[in-house]
């Protein structure tokens, strides 16, 4: 057996590796941070940038038919970015779902309609899942994903805007 010819030396190694430990497990402790990003789906990074008003007026334009407006925006994924939380979208949380705008929202993780905050800036990403039923010139959303704004650089690739043409 090996002796130790430095008692000294092996106490301040004894020592920076419990405080070199105790750094590494204070930054893997089991306490979620605040800044941790909520889960997106793949395909949401690849949504379309556009403001719920102007998505409304493209699918009920009076140019669009009814039939071509479905087959090019249903099932679609749309982005909203820098949207601010009133009132009034808050009032239908209860409900299980928000008003962004004209768009009638229904969050993929119901839990999430609870963190929203009056005031606060959000981006929204989801699914158009067709006209509403409550109210004209609306549309619904469904598996919408609530983030608040800029925690994901979202959409990724090309943020043209939506060009819609009429077939003939």
């Amino acid at each position: 057996m090996r002796k130790l010819s430095n008692p000294t030396a092996l106490i301040s190694s004894l020592a920076c590796s419990l405080l070199l430990f105790g750094i590494v497990a204070s930054g893997c402790s089991l306490n979620t941070p605040g800044n941790v990003v909520p889960y997106i789906p793949p395909t949401y990074y690849g949504g379309t940038l556009i403001l719920p008003f102007d998505l409304a007026n493209l699918y009920w334009s009076p140019y669009t038919p009814r039939r071509d407006a479905e087959e090019y925006f249903h099932g679609k994924i749309f982005i909203f970015k820098d949207i601010k939380v009133t009132q009034n979208t808050l009032n239908t949380v209860s409900d299980g779902y928000v008003w962004v705008d004209v768009i009638k929202a229904y969050p993929l993780n119901p839990a999430d309609l609870k963190k929203l905050s009056l005031d606060e800036k959000i981006d929204v990403v989801g699914v158009l899942a067709g006209p509403c039923q409550d109210f004209p010139n609306s549309l619904t959303f469904s598996g919408c994903v609530f983030l608040q704004s800029d925690t994901a650089q979202l959409p990724v690739g090309d943020s043209s805007p939506v060009q819609y043409a009429p077939k003939y």
